[in-house]
């Protein structure tokens, strides 16, 4: 993940390391939340899936980075991977599986994100768009001046001029997306 984020411009490695830091510091907190309560209570079903996923994990992967598996005791299917490197399996998705391929498959699945550090590529993903979104407002609302500027200069046309302003800048946030 260092490597990910110093190959980013300058600008934006502060942005991204900043949320990025945020972000594993919310699943810090999250994860904690969930191993203190809501962990299912069998030590030797834990160790089971761990050591499964633990074997799944590519050699020349599992020495840069750490993932370890849990399931919490919780009826609603879901499977997640945090930040922090922990995949969360609830006891409701795990009592839809068949067999153990099909449970390798899942800590496969979220492992993958964790390896393949989704969580960043997105933080990435994300400043890139706002940085899009930010040019496209700038865009539109310097077409509005120079439409307003280009048009004359009797307070009517000051203030068709800044409606357009007003006008291209919204065009700009609707193409964008909301912030």
């Amino acid at each position: 993940q260092p490597t990910m984020i110093s190959s980013l411009k300058e600008g934006m490695q502060e942005t991204v390391k900043e949320r990025w830091t945020e972000l594993v510091m919310e699943d810090s907190q999250a994860a904690l939340a969930r191993n203190q309560g809501g962990l299912y209570p069998n030590p030797s079903l834990q160790a089971y899936i761990n050591r499964l996923g633990q074997s799944l994990i590519p050699k020349e992967v599992s020495e840069d980075v750490l993932v370890s598996f849990k399931i919490v005791e919780d009826p609603l299917p879901y499977a997640d991977a945090l930040a922090t490197g922990t995949v969360y399996l609830s006891t409701g998705i795990i009592s839809l599986l068949d067999n153990e391929s099909q449970l390798a498959f899942l800590l496969m699945h979220e492992a993958g994100h964790v390896m393949l550090s989704h969580h960043l590529h997105q933080i990435i993903e994300e400043e890139k768009a706002e940085k899009r979104a930010n040019r496209i407002k700038l865009s539109g609302a310097g077409a509005g001046a120079l439409a307003g500027g280009v048009m004359g200069g009797t307070k009517l046309d000051a203030a068709f001029g800044g409606l357009t302003a007003y006008a291209g800048t919204r065009i700009g946030l609707d193409i964008a997306g909301p912030f």
